[in-house]
């Protein structure tokens, strides 16, 4: 990873991923600095350093995006603005290398923003997104009659279902992992606190640190979801579906967020059959249902809500072994005169309480 410790506030000024942070505030570059800042609070005062002098550069250009024929104007009224204002007379002036650089490394950011902004406004689709992306890709087709894995740069790895197309960087960026997807792939992410791990495809935009989960994102087809196999993911819509009600959802295991072409919302739901995630004991004996509803969460990462004071006098005696998690919670609900209704990725159980003394079935 590239040492922004030694670089200089004219050095971070014209480094790509810092521009985006400060003058359009891209969310996975805010949260790379975000994290590197906290990691090195001794850098703030160069860091405010360098976002005051992108912030005068832009200044110069009238908060234009610039272009070829606006950056050399741009250094000379730059010049004359620093010899000008004494809040930056604290450090001499910036060489007119220096200023370049920045000027240079603003212009390529600013293209490849406003290509974003254009995808933001009309329909998406992956061949776009791939088209706006400034740095080469590698593309694998799998036209294979079986899934096939792919390797990532970071190790990761892809399930990628046949007809199913994934594009991604010969070698990550310093501030995201991003890759492109069309089709069905079940991502395995490599954990990366600096490096946030994102998938984009034509209607959800995943965003992960290091987990496990199954993206379904097919063009043509009018629902397109993302499933959470471990760990924890954030999902919202891409483009100009950003702006809809419910944008962005954060999923944990068993969880599925799901947008479509009637309803164009994200909703958070349950898997239909919910996988469990680690070995829990399932034989109770006179043990108490707050014990049973712990166990059963331990077991599926599902949270399950109920009212523990009205509940406190129910007990089970049961024993399960692979039944799948909603007959577990039928069977339970029946012996205990209480059922359950399943609404945002939860389970909620309701009851009028039961006699204070143990049931066994």
């Amino acid at each position: 990873m590239q040492n922004f410790r030694n670089y200089t506030p004219e050095a971070l000024a014209g480094e790509p991923s810092f521009i985006r942070w400060k003058l359009f505030n891209v969310a996975d570059d805010a949260a790379f600095w975000e994290v590197w800042l906290l990691q090195h609070p001794d850098k703030q005062e160069v860091v405010d350093q360098a976002d005051q002098l992108l912030t005068m550069l832009h200044k110069v250009y009238d908060n234009r995006q610039p272009d070829n024929s606006l950056v050399e104007a741009g250094i000379q009224r730059l010049t004359g603005y620093l010899e000008t204002h004494t809040e930056i007379h604290t450090r001499p002036l910036w060489p007119k290398v220096a200023l370049l650089r920045i000027a240079a490394g603003l212009l390529l950011v600013a293209g490849s923003w406003l290509g974003y902004q254009r995808l933001a406004n009309q329909a998406v689709s992956y061949q776009s997104l791939v088209n706006a992306t400034p740095r080469p890709l590698t593309e694998v087709v799998n036209q294979r009659p079986h899934p096939v894995t792919i390797t990532l740069p970071d190790r990761s790895t892809v399930l990628l279902q046949p007809k199913s197309r994934l594009s991604f960087p010969r070698s990550f960026s310093d501030s995201t992992r991003e890759v492109f997807l069309s089709g069905q792939g079940f991502f395995s992410v490599t954990h990366s606190a600096s490096q946030p791990f994102v998938v984009k495809t034509h209607r959800l935009t995943t965003r992960v640190l290091g987990t496990s989960f199954l993206v379904q994102a097919v063009e043509g087809m009018q629902q397109a979801r993302v499933i959470v196999r471990t760990g924890k993911v954030r999902v919202s819509a891409t483009g100009r579906r950003q702006h809809t009600q419910s944008a962005t959802l954060d999923l944990t295991p068993n969880q599925q967020a799901t947008i479509t072409d009637t309803r164009q919302t994200l909703v958070r739901s349950l898997v239909d059959q919910p996988l469990l995630l680690q070995p829990v004991s399932m034989q109770f004996k006179a043990s108490s249902i707050t014990t049973v509803f712990q166990q059963l969460e331990t077991a599926y990462g599902i949270p399950i809500r109920f009212n523990e004071g009205l509940m406190q006098g129910c007990y089970l005696t049961a024993t399960f072994t692979n039944e799948p998690l909603f007959d577990k919670l039928t069977l339970i609900c029946h012996t205990i005169d209480a059922r359950y209704t399943v609404s945002d990725g939860q389970i909620f159980i309701t009851s009028k309480g039961c006699i204070n003394k143990p049931v066994f079935s």
